[in-house]
């Protein structure tokens, strides 16, 4: 291995930057992408968030919706297909951390949003959120 400023030095260095991009590459290599079993559902779904919640998420939203919930996935689907933000505050167990989750998901796997942040206070509740963190990009 060439020493900074020994002949040849230049050349070694391009070729591990290069061993290096080969690797990193094949790393987020995650292979072909699964076929769409029921393309006309998912056309369905694509601009919908209730509804795909209700249909690939319903083992995770099993009860009916309320007003609130309601309210909050259409802020959520505007946000995610228009742009913004927003607050919201429900009770404990009421489904709000699922909701953003399920939002998340169906904002990455219908191209959407390239990248999802999601920001939580747990002062004072539980600290579900830090364990249930997923990386999907």
């Amino acid at each position: 291995m060439p020493r900074k400023g020994e002949p040849g030095y230049d050349e070694f260095r391009e070729s591990q930057a290069l061993i290096s991009r080969r690797r990193s590459a094949e790393g987020r290599e995650v292979g072909p992408l699964p076929k769409v079993v029921n393309r006309a559902r998912r056309k369905r779904c694509r601009l919908d968030l209730r509804k795909f919640c209700e249909t690939y998420l319903a083992g995770r939203f099993p009860l009916a919706w309320c007003e609130d919930h309601l309210r909050c996935i259409g802020r959520m689907q505007t946000a995610v297909l228009e742009g913004g933000r927003f607050a919201f505050a429900m009770p404990r167990g009421s489904g709000k951390t699922s909701l953003c989750e399920a939002a998340a998901l169906w904002a990455v796997v219908n191209g959407h949003r390239r990248f999802v942040v999601l920001i939580g206070s747990t002062s004072g509740g539980r600290r579900r959120g830090s364990r249930s963190g997923r990386t999907w990009s």
